[in-house]
């Protein structure tokens, strides 16, 4: 899918050169990892001087969801399986929601975070200055990743998903969820319409007896195939909430936990499937579940480090 629309309209952006004076950098002393070094490490700033990049237009993704959706409705009606309104009122109901939620997790935003504001705005200046983006400029916030299909800094990064045109962070995780549990069931329902037509009726029930097979056979073949990825893909989703990470986090753990200093198979901000699933859809903070000590370490040397706070900040979060 993604290989046909390839091709699709793109707006270049560009990385801002990187040789300018760094800011003061926040470091968690755990066995000795800055967590400027981590940070970089995490967001994948390499020291290029300019690198272009490519913003993708969503537009592409969101017409060939629709492309997709009409599809299936042309081949459902061939068959004769097209529920109407009112008996099929469940169906379309189901179908709205999908588009609703689908609307709501592109549109809505993900968490980007805007860029830091010190020297405008003296007296707000935090009194822990965390590192700065090299490339948007924003505050690194602990598990804020760099999207670079979007050109900003996103909360809580899970993935840039292509098919909603959005990414997926602290601000969308949940509607994107309901999204895919509706999306997955409008799916399967496609092939569910098609086999209990043919049980019921062996006839031909299109409008075009000639095409009433090969609707059917499509709707079944789109079924299987979409079915088979949308159910995968929430699974998937529904694992990584239970387990208290990201998408990007759990392809990336071996590389961050040794930044961390921490071992390889530990996740940590998993406090139970429970309480992650809780804090996920309640929005609870979610503090690392490793005690790391937290200091400033100011332009000048101090002689005595300052205590973040009587909480530990911990590796990856508040």
């Amino acid at each position: 899918m993604v290989v046909f629309f390839g091709a699709c309209p793109k707006e270049k952006i560009k990385r801002r050169l990187i040789d300018e004076p760094q800011p003061r950098r926040l470091e968690h002393v755990h066995g000795g990892g800055p967590v400027g070094t981590l940070l970089d490490d995490m967001n994948d700033n390499d020291p290029e001087p300019l690198v272009e990049r490519t913003k993708t237009d969503p537009t592409c993704a969101r017409l060939t969801w629709i492309g997709f959706h009409a599809f299936g409705m042309l081949l459902l009606y061939l068959s004769g399986n097209l529920p109407l309104w009112p008996e099929g009122q469940l169906f379309w109901t189901l179908a709205g929601m999908t588009t609703v939620l689908y609307i709501a997790a592109g549109l809505k935003d993900p968490g980007y975070l805007p860029p830091s504001d010190v020297e405008a705005n003296p007296r707000e200046k935090p009194l822990l200055e965390l590192p700065q983006c090299t490339l948007c400029q924003a505050g690194q916030l602990p598990r804020a990743k760099h999207c670079y299909d979007c050109g900003r800094c996103v909360n809580r990064l899970d993935h840039h998903c292509w098919w909603v045109g959005n990414c997926v962070g602290v601000g969308n995780h949940r509607v994107f969820l309901c999204y895919l549990v509706c999306q997955a069931t409008l799916i399967c329902s496609f092939g569910v319409f098609v086999a209990r037509g043919a049980y019921t009726s062996p006839t031909p029930l299109g409008p075009v007896p000639v095409l009433s097979g090969l609707g059917s056979v499509g709707c079944v073949g789109m079924s299987s195939v979409l079915g088979l990825l949308s159910v995968s893909l929430l699974l998937f989703q529904c694992g990584l909430i239970a387990r208290g990470e990201t998408t990007w986090e759990h392809l990336r753990r071996e590389r961050i936990n040794a930044a961390a200093k921490l071992p390889p198979d530990m996740r940590p901000y998993d406090r139970g499937p429970l309480r992650n699933c809780a804090g996920f859809w309640l929005g609870w903070p979610s503090p690392p579940a490793a005690t790391v000590t937290s200091t400033v370490t100011p332009a000048a040397p101090a002689s005595k480090p300052l205590i973040a706070s009587d909480r530990p900040l911990g590796v990856f979060g508040l």
